[in-house]
C-alpha cells in the first residue's frame, strides 16, 4: 500500500471523510473534475486491500473510543460512590436528614443506575425506595 493510499484509508476511517474528501486530501495534486475524483475514490475503495485497511482502522478507532468510554464510566462510578459515602456520613453524623444530603444521595444513585443500566426490582418499589427507607430508618434512630 502506498503512503497516499494509507492516508486515504485514514481519512475515511478516522476522519470520517466522504470518498471525495478523502481522495482530494490524500492526492492534493489532483486537478480533475469532482466527478473524476469520485470515480477514482470509488475504484480505490473497491480494492480489497484498501477496503480491508479501512475496516481495520475503523475497528481500531472503535476500540479506542470504547476504552475511553469505559474509563469515563469507571471514573463517574468512583466519583458517585464518593458522593454517596459523604452524603450517608453527613446524615449519620448529624442524626437528621438534610435536603442537600438526600438529594445528593438520590441523584447519585439515579446516575449510577443510568450508567450501569440497573433495572428496578420487580417486587417492591425499587432501588430508590430501598434507599429512602434506609435513610428514613437513620432519622428514626
Amino acid at each position: 500500500m502506498t503512503p497516499k493510499q494509507e492516508e486515504y484509508c485514514r481519512n475515511r476511517a478516522i476522519k470520517n471523510m466522504t470518498q471525495r474528501q478523502a481522495y482530494l486530501e490524500a492526492y492534493p495534486k489532483f486537478k480533475g473534475k469532482p466527478e473524476t475524483a469520485d470515480n477514482n475514490a470509488y475504484n480505490l475503495e473497491k480494492k480489497s486491500e484498501i477496503s480491508a485497511r479501512i475496516k481495520e482502522l475503523q475497528n481500531e478507532e472503535k476500540e479506542k473510543i470504547s476504552q475511553e468510554a469505559a474509563w469515563t464510566r469507571q471514573n463517574a462510578f468512583t466519583e458517585l460512590q464518593w458522593l454517596i459515602s459523604k452524603a450517608k456520613n453527613e446524615i449519620e453524623t448529624r442524626g437528621e436528614i438534610t435536603s442537600p444530603s438526600v438529594s445528593a444521595l438520590i441523584n447519585s444513585v439515579k446516575e449510577l443506575n443510568t450508567i450501569y443500566a440497573v433495572a428496578e426490582k420487580t417486587e417492591g418499589g425499587g432501588v430508590l425506595d430501598d434507599i429512602l427507607s434506609a435513610v428514613r430508618g437513620i432519622s428514626n434512630d
